[in-house]
Order: structure tokens, then C-alpha cells, then sequence
């Protein structure tokens, strides 16, 4: 493994790209003609424009990301959280193109959404907060249980997108995240929350899940698209 695309953008993007190089691995990142200027196209080795501003023709678009990761001669892929993380048909593109994807087979991806654990929190909870890409269809789902069951749920990337008035009056709030939600960006949210004066936490465990999959050994260490 020596060349990684990042097909990812923002901060994701350069913490990706920084655990590759921490590993002596050549990356390659991609923009959107919006985000030629980006900083994370100066953390790479080499970019690539992919698309035009709208994530569907860019970010999103995986045969020309696919492209692009041929074009620059890497060979593997990391998506990253949000865009195509969680869509197991790109994980499978990117086998079917001798690519390596960093993150969960296709078989795990397609299971990865913890149902059962999104219903729980919502019969605690007064108001429940999804983290989750918008374009997921793992979180919107997660998102959708939780209000089934009674409860207002929110879809949001980060604590940056919290209404506080979404909290207002409530005693509980659950918590619960997308397949390829990263822990930190959990963690970042909890700290938030305990600003806001919601402190106490406690961990919702229902079934124990056994999903593995090996990475090549030089990957091992880079941070994973996986919940």
C-alpha cells in the first residue's frame, strides 16, 4: 500500500491525510471547483478536481472519483465520514477496480445501521440527535426510528448544527451516531452537550456486535470509516 485517495473534503480530509503521511504514504485528495482553494487540498500530495460545486456531481460521484484514484496511480481509498462512506455499491466499485477501501465491506456497510439501539435511546430520551451525513441513508433511517417512537430526532454533522432550542425544556437528550460517524466527532458532540448542562451520561449497550474485517498491515493505523 503506498498511495491513498482521500475522497473526502474539510477536516476529515486533512486528519485522513495526516495519519497517511504519519505512515510514509503518498495521498491524493479531490475538490469540487467550489473548494480548489480549500486547505485540505494543501495537505495532500496531489489533487484532483472532481466535479462541480454540488456534492451529487462531485463528492458524490463515485465512477469519476474511482477515475481519478486510477488516474493517480493510488491504490486504495479512503472515504472518510459522510459522502460515500457509508454506501457499500462504492466500496464494491472500488474492489471491482483493484482498489482497496478503507472502511467496511459492502456486507457490513448494508448492516451497519444499529436499529434496535436507535429505538432504545428514543424511549429514554426527550430529544434525539443523529450524527449522520444528510446524504446517508443509514442515518436518515436511524433519524427516522427515533421519531417513530415518539421522540423529536435531528440528522446534524457536528454540535455546530445543534439548535439549542431543539433542547429547550427537555431532561434527556439521546445520542446515537451513522455507520461511518467517527468517535471523535461523538466525543466533540458529548462535550458540547455537557456545556449546555446535560453532564451525565450513560451508555445505552444492547447485543454486542461482531462485524470484522482486516486491513492491509501498512493501514492498520488510519482512522476508519466505521462507527
Amino acid at each position: 500500500m503506498k498511495k491513498v485517495l482521500i475522497a473526502n473534503r474539510g477536516e476529515v480530509a486533512i486528519r485522513v491525510a495526516q495519519a497517511c503521511q504519519e505512515l510514509g504514504l503518498k495521498t491524493v485528495g479531490i475538490y469540487s471547483e467550489a473548494d480548489r482553494d480549500a486547505p485540505h487540498t494543501r495537505r495532500v500530495d496531489e489533487a484532483y478536481e472532481v466535479g462541480p460545486p454540488a456534492p451529487e456531481a462531485s463528492y458524490l460521484n463515485g465512477p469519476r472519483i474511482i477515475e481519478i484514484a486510477l488516474k493517480a496511480g493510488a491504490d486504495a481509498v479512503h472515504p472518510g465520514y459522510g459522502f460515500l462512506a457509508e454506501n457499500p455499491d462504492f466500496a464494491a466499485a472500488c474492489a471491482a477496480a483493484g482498489l482497496t477501501f478503507v472502511g467496511p465491506p459492502p456486507e457490513a456497510t448494508r448492516l451497519a445501521g444499529d436499529k434496535v439501539r436507535a429505538k432504545e435511546v428514543a424511549r429514554r430520551a426527550d430529544v434525539v440527535l443523529v450524527i449522520g451525513s444528510d446524504n446517508s441513508s443509514n442515518s436518515n433511517r436511524l433519524a427516522e426510528v427515533a421519531r417513530d417512537r415518539g421522540a423529536p430526532a435531528y440528522l446534524v454533522d457536528d454540535e455546530t448544527e445543534v439548535d439549542p432550542a431543539w433542547l429547550a425544556g427537555a431532561e434527556t437528550v439521546g445520542l446515537t451516531s451513522g455507520a461511518s460517524a467517527p468517535e471523535w466527532l461523538v466525543d466533540r458532540m458529548l462535550a458540547w452537550l455537557a456545556e449546555q448542562g446535560f453532564d451525565e451520561v450513560e451508555e445505552v449497550r444492547l447485543a454486542e456486535e461482531h462485524v470484522r474485517f482486516s486491513l492491509p498491515a501498512g493501514l492498520r493505523r488510519l482512522p476508519l470509516a466505521t462507527r
